[in-house]
């Protein structure tokens, strides 16, 4: 009995030119990119006070406005 394909074979890409797609650069001025810095900076101290307090400071980066910087 023969299986279906189930997923396209990978290939090897032997070229590095451009990649395909619609890769673009994020929308991050540099005066957000300097906030955003600032802000995961201020989370790598908490996380010193141990993992309650440090997942909860990423999170947030991820739900507000730095993550057209990330």
């Amino acid at each position: 009995m023969k299986l279906p394909k189930q997923v396209a074979p990978v290939q090897r890409r032997e070229n590095f030119g451009p990649v395909p797609g619609n890769i673009a650069m994020s929308d991050c001025p540099w005066y957000k990119a300097v906030g955003c810095a600032a802000a995961i900076a201020a989370c790598v101290a908490t996380c010193a006070l141990g993992p309650e307090a440090c997942l909860p400071c990423f999170a947030s980066l991820g739900a507000s406005s730095c993550i057209d910087c990330l």
